[in-house]
């Protein structure tokens, strides 16, 4: 266990976590890259422009699977469970998110490219899961 501001953290739990983020970092640029991008400025990195809009949404959603318990190091339960808790986290978090980037114009995104990137996130947070 690692301490952290006083409160014990698994390290499997931080290690989880850790993993998690990466991954939607990754899935979130590949799903604005494939709704925003022709292939070839895909392939030459300016998905990086949107940057303030990854950081929303990959706070927004792991703030929503810390809610929603997903990190409890002492939950153990069957893998359709945590599959269910993980869609709920995410159809929070996609209302939330719509709410946020509709409210502030310059981290506006395309109702489809959110939902692509939510769909290709909540792909490599479940493959995490199950791998994990």
């Amino acid at each position: 266990m690692i301490r952290i501001f006083s409160h014990y953290i698994p390290i499997r739990t931080l290690a989880l976590v850790s993993l998690e983020t990466l991954v939607l970092v990754v899935s979130i640029y590949q799903g604005l890259a494939l709704t925003f991008l022709p292939a070839e400025q895909a392939l030459a990195g300016s998905a990086l422009s949107a940057t303030p809009q990854v950081l929303l949404l990959v706070m927004c959603i792991l703030t929503t699977m810390t809610a929603m318990g997903l990190y409890d190091s002492d939950v153990r339960e069957a893998m359709g469970a945590t599959v269910l808790r993980l869609l709920i986290a995410f159809a929070i978090v996609l209302a939330i998110a719509s709410m946020l980037l509709m409210a502030a114009p310059a981290l506006s995104v395309a109702p489809n490219a959110l939902m692509t990137t939510f769909a290709v996130a909540l792909f490599g947070s479940a493959v995490t899961r199950i791998a994990f």
